[in-house]
C-alpha cells in the first residue's frame, strides 16, 4: 500500500477519525463490512459504531483492523498523524503539574 498520508488525502483529504479511516481504506480495497467482518470476527453493529465513531477506537480494535487492512494500528489510532489532546485530558495535565510543582516546592 502506498504511503498512508498519500492514501488519507486521496480518500479523505481533510481532518479524520480512526473510524473514517478504516471506512476509508475498507472502501479503497473494494471490501464490504461483510467481508471486514468475516475477516476480524466483529460484528456487524459493533464495526458500523467504530467506522461512525460511536464507538471509540482502541488499541485492540487498531491492532485488528491493522492486521486486517494492511496498516500498523498508530496509523489508525493517529491518522492526521498527530496526537490532538482532548479537554480531558488537558485537564488531568494541568492537575498534575499543579501536583508535581507543589510537591517540588515542598
Amino acid at each position: 500500500m502506498k504511503n498512508m498520508r498519500d492514501v488519507l488525502n486521496q480518500v479523505a483529504p481533510k481532518h479524520v477519525t480512526p473510524g473514517e479511516l478504516v471506512c476509508s481504506v475498507r472502501h479503497r480495497l473494494g471490501m464490504t463490512q461483510a467481508e471486514l467482518c468475516h475477516i476480524t470476527g466483529l460484528r456487524r453493529e459493533n464495526l458500523s459504531a467504530l467506522e461512525n465513531n460511536r464507538i471509540e477506537m482502541t488499541v485492540h480494535y487498531a491492532e485488528i483492523f491493522g492486521a486486517a487492512l494492511g496498516l500498523h494500528p498508530s496509523s489508525i489510532l493517529f491518522p492526521n498523524g498527530s496526537y490532538e489532546k482532548s479537554k480531558n485530558i488537558l485537564a488531568i495535565e494541568k492537575k498534575a503539574t499543579n501536583l508535581l510543582k507543589k510537591k517540588i516546592a515542598g
